[in-house]
C-alpha cells in the first residue's frame, strides 16, 4: 500500500488559522525527519564509504551534476533513482568524450553504437568499454522497467546501483580526473582545492562541500592524497603537545581572537596559536615581535576528525630577537607558566 497522507485537510480549519496549523505541522515533520535520519544514519554512512572517489575536477559538466545526485540517492538508499541517473550521466559523458575526441557524429548515435565505435577506433580501452557497457545494460533494465528488473529485491538493486556508480566514477577519474605529476603542481592544485572548498562551505548552493565541518574533512583528506601528509592522529589520541624552536611570522593582537603565527624551525611548517590575555601581556612585556626566535611548548585538543583544533601555549620563552646574532641564555629569561599567571626563571633542564 502506498500511503500518501502527508498534509492535513486545511479546508476544515477557519481560514484565519490555517497558517498556524501549517507551521505547527511543518515543525512536527522536521522532528519526524530528524528521527528518521538518526535511525538510518549508520546505514547512510556505510553506503557512503562504499563509493569510489574521483578526487576533484576543476570544471563541473552536466554529467557530473547528475553523478552527484546519483551518489546522494545511493547514500539514502534510493537505488532505482541512482541507477537511472548514473546511466543518464554515463551516456552524457560518452557524448562529451566523443566531442573531445573529434567524433562529434557519435553524439546522435545510440549508447551501444557510440561506445562500440570508440572502442573499435581505439579511442577508449577494452576495460573502459566493458564498464560503460555494464552501466548501459543496468540502466536499460531500470528505465525500461522490464520483468527481470521488477523482480529484483532491494539487495540486488543495491548491488546494481553501487556497481554502476563505482564503475562510472572510476572511468571519470581515470579519463578526466586531475592528479598533478610534479610537486609544484600538486601544491598549486591543493591551494586551488582549499580556496574552492572554503567558498563552497559558506555557499547557499548545495555543492560538493556541505558546511564548515565538511570542508575540514575534505581538506584533511585532500592533503593526505595530494600532499601525502598524514594529518590525522590515531583515534585514541586526545591531546597533542609539541615543543621546539619557532620563528615568529606574525602577531595579531587586534582581531577578535588574537593569535600568533609561528614557523617550526625543524619542519618549516607554520602553526597558529591562539593568545589569551596573559599571553598578550607576556608578549608585550618581553617585546616579542615578528622575526624573533622563541622556544615554545604548545598544546591542542584533537578533534573528532583526528586533527588538531586551536593551539594554546603551555610555555613560551624568547630566545633571539630579530637581528641578534646569539641566542639569549635561558637563565636570563622570564618565562610564563600557562594557567598560573605567575612567572619562573626557566623551565629547567627537563624541557
Amino acid at each position: 500500500m502506498y500511503i500518501d497522507f502527508n498534509k492535513y485537510d486545511y479546508s476544515l480549519i477557519d481560514e484565519s488559522q490555517i497558517s498556524a496549523y501549517i507551521e505547527r505541522d511543518k515543525t512536527a515533520y522536521k522532528e519526524i525527519l530528524r528521527e528518521w535520519l538518526n535511525n538510518n544514519i549508520d546505514q547512510i554512512v556505510e553506503r557512503k564509504w562504499s563509493v569510489e572517489d574521483i578526487f576533484y575536477l576543476s570544471s563541473v559538466s552536466d554529467f557530473i551534476r547528475l553523478l552527484k545526485e546519483a551518489e546522494n540517492l545511493f547514500e539514502f538508499g534510493f537505488y532505482t533513482g541512482c541507477i537511472a541517473l548514473t546511466g543518464i550521466s554515463a551516456e552524457d559523458f560518452t557524448k562529451f568524450l566523443a566531442v573531445k575526441l573529434g567524433r562529434e557524429k557519435l553524439v546522435n548515435q545510440t549508447q551501444y553504437n557510440r561506445i562500440n565505435t570508440l572502442k573499435n577506433e581505439e579511442l577508449i580501452t577494452e576495460t573502459t568499454h566493458k564498464s560503460l557497457d555494464i552501466i548501459r545494460k543496468i540502466r536499460n533494465d531500470c528505465l525500461h522497467y522490464n520483468e527481470n528488473f521488477k523482480q529484483k529485491d532491494n539487495k540486488e538493486l543495491k548491488s546494481d546501483a553501487i556497481q554502476g556508480l563505482n564503475e562510472f566514477k572510476k572511468i571519470v577519474r581515470n579519463l578526466i580526473g586531475e592528479f598533478p605529476s610534479t610537486p609544484d603542481a600538486v601544491f598549486d592544485h591543493f591551494l586551488k582545492v582549499m580556496d574552492e572548498a572554503t567558498k563552497q562551505s559558506v555557499s547557499e548552493n548545495y555543492e560538493s562541500v556541505k558546511n564548515f565541518a565538511d570542508m575540514n574533512m575534505k581538506l584533511r583528506n585532500a592533503s593526505s592524497i595530494l600532499l601525502g601528509m598524514p594529518t590525522a592522529f590515531h583515534p585514541n589520541t586526545e591531546i597533542v603537545v609539541f615543543s621546539g624552536l619557532y620563528t615568529v611570522l606574525e602577531v595579531d593582537l587586534d582581531i577578535e581572537q588574537p593569535e600568533i603565527t609561528l614557523e617550526d624551525a625543524s619542519s618549516g611548517l607554520p602553526v597558529i596559536v591562539d593568545l589569551e590575555d596573559d599571553d598578550k601581556q607576556f608578549l608585550k612585556k618581553e617585546g616579542i615581535k615578528e622575526g624573533d626566535i622563541v622556544q615554545a611548548r604548545i598544546r591542542s585538543v584533537v578533534s573528532k576528525l583526528g586533527q588538531t583544533a586551536a593551539w594554546k601555549f603551555l610555555n613560551l620563552r624568547k630566545m633571539l630577537s630579530y637581528g641578534q646574532e646569539n641566542i639569549v641564555q635561558p637563565n636570563s629569561i622570564t618565562t610564563r607558566l600557562q594557567g598560573t599567571g605567575k612567572c619562573a626563571q626557566s623551565w629547567g633542564k627537563g624541557y
